[in-house]
């Protein structure tokens, strides 16, 4: 997170996110759960921030307030959250409805905190929203305008408490299931090639049996070969058939030279942190997992899944030390 010296002013988007029903949430379920329940919400919140570049974030309570020094990507996190949020209540105790504001403008940075007309006028649209809805001011829309590829409904001037004047405002626009469940794949193995995949019936039948032998406890399956023989291409299509059979995917590869030790393991934290932030959190990892990855090569915290989903870890283009003192490709 970034961080300016206090009375600095920088240009910024601001994004405000507030539960609807909060209160009446925290009354059902009672001051543990609830706690819980809202605690975990704020975590993943901060974890799609964080993954959509946030500069600045701060907790409200049942919500937060993020800054972004591009507005396509306060749109694309304010997107984003809506997804996570409707994904998310499969697996919550109570289903969460957030309402979402946008504005943009010069802010003054405050320690731990930035103040200006922009966070005003994003606080006051997050009141007016509707459960499910994301405003945001024309300038927002403008500041983006052909990138991103958004959607925006126009609705006009809207009055808001305690401001000069009504803003021009526009409704971003979301769909839920818009998320490719390939997005958690990084894009080296994805299956996108020109031609068609040929022979090696009997590598893939075996890596289907692995995957079936998968889902009733853990196997290591390895792929050796020199390099050009196809190693990616066959992990690629044994990762689609696993992400169809509901498998959480994670998938890391070294580089020559390598970056770091256990390099395939960090690389693969840190995507999924980055596009699916909601898989390490019902792991009970945090947002600042992905990061971490980077420094400390094993998270500390043994790995859960309540969801009972499976997952399966894809490691390619790794390398090992031989005993006669060669690398090998696997």
């Amino acid at each position: 997170m970034t961080t300016r010296q206090p009375g600095t002013l920088t240009t910024a988007t601001v994004l405000f996110t507030d539960v609807v029903g909060s209160t009446v949430t925290r009354t059902r379920l009672g001051e543990e759960l609830a706690d819980d329940h809202f605690r975990r919400h704020e975590q993943l919140l901060r974890a799609v921030a964080a993954a959509h570049g946030s500069i600045f974030v701060k907790g409200l309570g049942d919500g937060l307030m993020a800054l972004f020094a591009s507005a396509t990507a306060a749109l694309d996190a304010s997107v984003a959250i809506e997804q996570e949020i409707d994904n998310e209540n499969e697996h919550a105790i109570t289903p969460v409805t957030i309402r979402a504001a946008l504005s943009a403008g010069d802010v003054c940075w405050m320690n731990d905190d930035v103040s200006g007309l922009p966070v005003v006028e994003a606080a006051r649209l997050a009141d007016v929203a509707r459960g499910g809805q994301v405003l945001c001011t024309d300038l927002v829309r403008r500041l983006a305008q052909g990138r991103g590829r958004h959607e925006f409904k126009d609705l006009g001037p809207v009055t808001a408490k305690g401001l000069a004047g009504p803003l021009q405002v526009c409704e971003l626009l979301w769909r839920t299931g818009d998320r490719d469940p390939n997005a958690q794949v990084p894009p080296w193995l994805k299956n996108e090639y020109l031609l068609p995949f040929v022979g090696r019936s009997r590598e893939l039948e075996s890596m289907e049996d692995a995957l079936r032998a998968a889902r009733f406890g853990s196997r290591m399956v390895f792929l050796e070969g020199a390099a050009g023989t196809g190693k990616t291409r066959l992990a690629s299509l044994v990762a689609r058939s696993a992400i169809e059979q509901g498998f959480i995917v994670l998938a890391g590869r070294c580089t020559d030279p390598p970056h770091q030790a256990y390099q395939p393991i960090a690389t693969a934290i840190e995507w999924i942190s980055r596009t699916s932030p909601a898989v390490l959190l019902r792991a009970g990892i945090d947002e600042q997992c992905g990061p971490l990855a980077w420094r400390h090569p094993w998270p500390r915290r043994r790995w859960r899944c309540p969801s009972r989903r499976r997952q399966i870890r894809s490691l390619t283009d790794t390398r090992c030390w031989r005993p006669s003192g060669r690398w090998s490709d696997g």
